[in-house]
Formats: structure tokens, sequence, C-alpha cells
């Protein structure tokens, strides 16, 4: 099953669902499936479209309602007759629609670990046990990429770019807590070389601080203009050179 036809299923099981539950709403299409690099943000994704419903207690197995219940007619607290739960047999029935929708946006690699789950919560908990230690890692790894990087012998187009790179990749991983303008900046900043220690200081000098986009085109202008500097320096070295033979 590819991912297209996987987000289509899915959104066709809930619509399914709310109809069956007289709610008068509908769920926007869900284009995402759970890989090995985007559990956290796949994680909220999940969650928030249930809880347009209200069916994050799904996922909570303490909020399962009891299988049977004391019958209405029975008379005697010493004699107590008890009867299938008309909310449990609800529950079930909205659990299984749900458990198959978590499955549909699996992808095929991932899906054989939920497999034998039979309720929502099952395949929740589990999906969460493989996926959370390793989720936390990657970011502690991406926030150190991003911090120690330096431009050395790159260009700063490129330089620029591996940062944004690493910070988009914090997006996917953090689960919509993108590393903000103030961070991205002051990262890009620390990992110049000496050589745009005016420039720095500058920078941090300015208020309000610029944006990411505007340090981008700075950062080009000064280039070029160290890049200039240089050539005339080694042009000013070489006259000299020859005037002193």
């Amino acid at each position: 099953m590819t991912s297209g036809n996987q987000s289509s299923s899915a959104n066709n099981l809930l619509m399914a669902l709310s109809k069956g539950s007289n709610n008068k709403v509908s769920l926007p299409p869900l284009n995402l499936t759970l890989t090995q690099d985007n559990y956290l943000l796949w994680k909220t994704t999940i969650r928030s479209a249930l809880e347009i419903f209200n069916w994050e207690k799904y996922l909570d197995s303490t909020q399962m309602p009891a299988l049977t219940v004391v019958s209405p007619t029975t008379d005697s607290s010493t004699n107590q007759t008890h009867v299938p739960n008309p909310e449990y047999e609800t529950w079930k029935s909205h659990d299984r629609v749900i458990l198959i929708w978590i499955k549909t946006t699996n992808d095929s690699s991932i899906l054989g670990h939920i497999n034998q789950s039979q309720t929502a919560t099952e395949a929740w908990t589990s999906l969460h046990h493989i996926f959370q230690t390793q989720s936390l890692a990657w970011v502690m790894t991406l926030r150190l990429q991003l911090q120690t990087m330096t431009n050395g012998s790159l260009s700063i187009i490129e330089y620029v770019q591996r940062k944004r790179t690493i910070a988009n990749k914090l997006v996917i991983y953090m689960a919509f807590q993108p590393v903000t303008n103030y961070e991205l900046v002051t990262y890009i900043l620390y990992g110049l070389d000496p050589s745009y220690g005016p420039f720095h200081t500058a920078i941090n000098l300015r208020t309000p601080l610029v944006t990411c986009e505007e340090l981008f085109g700075l950062l080009l202008q000064e280039e070029q203009k160290l890049v200039d500097d240089s050539a005339h320096v080694t042009l000013s070295a070489n006259i000299a050179n020859r005037q002193s033979f």
C-alpha cells in the first residue's frame, strides 16, 4: 500500500466513524505516514486529529468503560445481576476503527511491530516504546550539530543551507516545535570564522535582531567584501614586492 493510499484509507475510516457517531464534522486529509524518521511529528498529528472528536481517550486504556454494568432491574445489592455495558460496546467499535486507522498511517517497514495489537492503546504504546528514545537521541544529535558546525571552507550559501537543513529536520523530530529565528541566527553567527568577527559584533548590536533571511543577505555581502579585501591585500603585496627589486 502506498503512502497516498494509506492516508486516503485513514481519512475515510475516520469519516465513517464520525458519521456513525452523529458528529457533523470532517477531518482534513492526513497525508502523513510514520517512518523511522518522523515519530514525534506523527505522534502529535495523530493525537491532534483524535482530539478534534475528543477521541484521544482511546489511546488511554484507563478510560475504557467496564465490560458489564449492574442491571437496572436489580432489586437487592446482595443479588446483583450484571449485563453487557452499552458504553463498552460503543467503545469497542470505535476503538477498532481507530486501531485500523493507526495501522494504515504506518509505513510497511513499521507495520510489523503492531500487527498483533488488539486495541488502539496497545499499538500506541508499542510505537512509543520503539521510537521515543530514538527520537530524543536524534534531537540531541541534531541540536549539537546546529550549535557546533562552523563555516570552515564552505561558502556562505552552503553554510547557511546546511544550518537550515538541520533546523528543518528538528521540526520533524520535535513535532511542530521549530528552531526559533533567534536560535538559528545565533547558531549561524557563532559558527562563523574569526574573519567575520566585526560583522558578528555589528549584528549583535542591532535592535531588533535580524531575521534569518536578512542575515543571509548581509552575510553574502560581507563574504564578497572579504573576498575583495583579500584580493586588494594580495595585489598591494605584489606591487610592493615588485618595487623592492
